[in-house]
């Protein structure tokens, strides 16, 4: 689209809001304006909010102690690994 990479950070900052919905388009709105000073802002809120450290490493145990069953195919045990 042919920003420099000064704007970039600008774009990027501004496109976030299009690609939230449901309660992170929410929690973002309630947020005071200029709440965000860089991009890095942006993410570092945002995944301390949606994402924390617990929730990674809930997932990176599921992850890594993924076993399936002699019985089951690999889209069954999915399906159970996400409930």
């Amino acid at each position: 689209m042919g920003f420099q990479s000064g704007d970039l950070e600008n774009v990027y900052k501004r496109l976030f809001s299009l690609s939230l919905a449901g309660k992170a388009k929410d929690w973002l709105r309630s947020l005071p304006n200029q709440s965000f000073t860089s991009w890095k802002d942006v993410e570092e809120i945002f995944l301390q909010r949606f994402f924390p450290i617990s929730r990674y490493i809930k997932a990176k145990s599921k992850i890594s102690v993924f076993i399936k069953g002699a019985d089951e195919s690999f889209c069954e045990r999915h399906a159970k690994s996400l409930k």
